[in-house]
């Protein structure tokens, strides 16, 4: 059973409501918008703000609650006022209606601002106005008094009350017990959607609005604890033609709700199959094998919330489908560094559709991973300097596979050894360049704390006596060090802190 709660002052200043989950109706110009606004400090209110005077046809709607069936309980509770001294009439809560606008037919139960604030059945439905609160609306205070109204639509049964509530945030402190009036209608319809209000031309505030379907009561009472926004992820699904097919959208949406109700925001669902708005099951028999993908389905909670799915898509695949992909060419690379690189690989074909890829690094035995419907995968924590085989395969909704994998070879970069260039000459106690010498022994020491990191031998200096430079991954660009030389015939010495680089 649907509960809806809606208080502008749980929302910023500014916000349209189509933002929050609303659909608007009959609008007459793109650039009017419902939105919440403040008037006043301290009081959020929803207005429509419209630039055509004439328009009396603007209103809006929760899908929410569009899957209620024909007949069905529907109540609305709004408190409500005018806002100024000149307006004209006809605020109204809605109630299955649908055509164009000023050609609509349906319930709309209308609080009308005439010479009196009363309620009626006029419009589409006829009654008898209901007075509530002074008899005239002129000039002054009277005119922005709020009036809270309930409206119940059970069956062919319209009821009503009116009063002017003592406290506006609490408005069923002193609600009338009984219904004002009630009328029957035999011509209620399911048609079109099940909305909340719409206004005319004119100066009007919604302060709150809350409705329930079901035998639900519509309450101001707040929720327990402040709404959490709730997601919606959904991965590729598949089905077979002719074959029975049911997908439970509830168990995909996660936080502190639960959904209430469904709808479907983009895309297109095969054919054969449908979503129960209020249950959130996409279910039925496939008619046709193809895919229908970028399908967004909407989920509305118990507060003022709604969340969105990813766009996924649902592959039919054909009766008996055992053909398995096809995929052809060569896995290449882009983005190579030390220890990662981006994979890419051609599309490949199905007679009914590819569903997704996925590659294995080294071999293709084991573990595969599902890169999804990507024609690419990002692949980290690999080794600098290592050359490695990744293979690429694809696969239908049917779960088959092509074969045999396609594949490339990927090196990736090499970790630079750092070097130490020792720039004097090396000289003797007298003062001699050793220039060509041969056989120089050498160890390279931390300076820190003299503890070596690399030794080698078979070093020669070059005519000025500078040794060629020393270079090993186990010297780091930036660190200081010390080298012990020592001469084929046995002299030693030892160089100043050198910074490698």
């Amino acid at each position: 059973m649907a509960h809806y709660i809606f208080d502008p002052s749980a929302h910023a200043v500014g916000t349209s409501l189509t933002e929050l989950g609303w659909t608007e109706r009959w609008a007459d110009d793109a650039a009017d918008a419902w939105t919440i606004q403040e008037p006043t400090p301290g009081l959020k209110v929803v207005r429509y703000e419209t630039s055509n005077a004439t328009s009396a046809r603007v209103g809006l709607s929760l899908d929410a609650i569009d899957s209620d069936v024909a007949r069905a309980d529907v109540e609305l509770l709004m408190v409500v006022r005018t806002t100024a001294a000149t307006y004209e009439t006809n605020f109204r809560g809605m109630f299955r209606a649908s055509g164009a606008a000023g050609a609509e037919t349906g319930y709309a139960p209308g609080f009308v601002f005439g010479g009196t604030r009363t309620y009626t059945f006029n419009g589409y439905n006829g009654g008898t106005a209901l007075t509530v609160g002074s008899a005239v609306q002129a000039a002054g205070s009277q005119y922005n008094t709020w009036v809270a109204v309930r409206t119940r639509i059970n069956g062919t049964a319209l009821s009503v009350k009116l009063w002017t509530p003592g406290d506006i945030e609490n408005p069923s402190a002193d609600e009338p017990e009984s219904w004002s009036q009630t009328k029957t209608h035999a011509t209620v319809t399911a048609a079109g959607w099940v909305g909340l209000f719409r206004f005319a031309p004119g100066g009007y505030e919604a302060r709150k609005i809350a409705f329930a379907t079901g035998g639900d009561t519509a309450t101001f009472s707040a929720p327990a604890a402040t709404p959490v926004a709730f997601t919606g992820t959904v991965g590729s699904q598949s089905g077979t033609e002719g074959t029975a097919f049911s997908l439970g959208l509830s168990t995909y949406f996660s936080g502190t709700e639960t959904p209430f109700a469904y709808s479907v925001q983009s895309g297109t669902l095969p054919a054969g199959l449908s979503l129960n708005t209020s249950t959130g099951v996409i279910s039925g028999t496939p008619t046709t094998a193809g895919v229908s993908s970028g399908i967004v389905i909407r989920a509305t909670d118990a507060t003022p919330d709604t969340a969105d799915t990813n766009a996924f898509s649902i592959t039919i695949n054909a009766a008996g489908d055992v053909e398995p992909p096809t995929l052809t060419g060569s896995v290449t690379f882009a983005s190579i560094a030390q220890t990662s690189y981006t994979a890419q690989w051609p599309a490949g074909s199905d007679n009914v559709a590819v569903t997704g890829y996925e590659y294995q690094i080294g071999s293709t035995a084991g573990a595969w991973t599902d890169a999804g419907d990507n024609l690419s995968a990002a692949i980290t924590g690999r080794t600098a300097g290592t050359t490695e085989t990744v293979y690429v395969r694809a696969y239908d909704a049917a779960g088959l596979r092509s074969t045999p994998a396609i594949s490339g070879e990927v090196t990736l970069e090499s970790i630079p050894a750092s070097g130490i260039n020792v720039t004097e000459p090396l000289k003797n106690n007298t003062g001699t360049v050793l220039a060509s010498q041969s056989g120089v022994r050498v160890a390279v020491l931390q300076a820190a704390d003299l503890v070596s990191v690399f030794e080698t031998s078979g070093l020669t200096t070059n005519a000025s006596g500078i040794l060629a430079t020393i270079s090993d991954a186990a010297i780091i660009t930036g660190q200081q060090y010390h080298v012990a030389i020592k001469l084929a015939d046995d002299g030693v010495g030892i160089t100043g802190p050198i910074t490698a680089s």
